[in-house]
């Protein structure tokens, strides 16, 4: 069969392991596949008859579409069913287990709950239209705080990024252009990577905006 590196396979034997990507095949013993529900695995060359290519839109899928292995760095691959059970076992009743609530769910509804106290759209105005940049930043922050959607080390960034007057200014219409975009472009990854060039100036600075904007989207969404 003519296959080459990159191709998207099946294995007829194996047809529970999913679509593949074909990462390695030389003159070697073995072939290495990346399977969508099994991970890398090494095939011999001896076998290649078994494996069915797959063109067009049968051969998309999610997670093929965006692999990133790093060379020859062993991947610890967990397939989707592997990360279920394992949530199950921590979670019994799944995303209605008391412990969901509390370890995963809570603190994010309350981050919400204040977000709608201290930035609901009728105080962000009001502060807006009288440039209270100092006071709109201050409790954007309080909000961040209050989640671990973003790494700490950012969050320090964040802060140290809205020291200046002027990106406290700039976060304003940044984010009151953001709030009023539909949410359903918030969740649009294609678009958040064009916002985020957009944002992206020399000094580097609006980077920490881009950060809040994603805590808002994630708290209003």
């Amino acid at each position: 069969m003519n296959i080459k590196k990159g191709d998207r396979v099946i294995h007829r034997k194996a047809k529970e392991w999913g679509i593949g990507e074909i990462l390695e095949l030389g003159n070697g013993p073995r072939c290495r596949i990346f399977f969508a529900n099994k991970g890398n695995t090494l095939i011999s060359t001896d076998s290649l008859d078994l494996l069915e290519k797959v063109e067009g839109k049968s051969a998309e899928h999610p997670l093929l579409d965006n692999l990133k292995l790093s060379g020859d760095k062993e991947v610890k691959y967990k397939t989707i069913s592997e990360l279920i059970t394992k949530f199950i076992n921590i979670f019994p009743k799944g995303f209605y287990d008391d412990n969901y609530y509390k370890e995963e769910r809570d603190y994010k509804i309350e981050a919400h709950e204040l977000m709608l106290r201290l930035l609901n759209k009728s105080e962000y105005d009001k502060m807006l239209e009288s440039e209270e940049y100092e006071e709109i930043c201050s409790r954007a922050l309080k909000i961040v705080n209050k989640t671990n959607l973003i790494f700490p080390n950012e969050k320090m960034a964040l802060k140290d990024g809205l020291k200046s007057a002027e990106n406290k200014k700039c976060l304003q219409y940044h984010y009151f252009s953001f709030y009023m975009v539909s949410l359903n472009y918030l969740k649009d990854s294609a678009f958040l990577l064009k916002l985020y060039i957009l944002l992206k100036q020399p000094n580097g600075q609006p980077r920490h905006i881009f950060y809040l904007l994603l805590i808002l989207i994630n708290i209003y969404s």
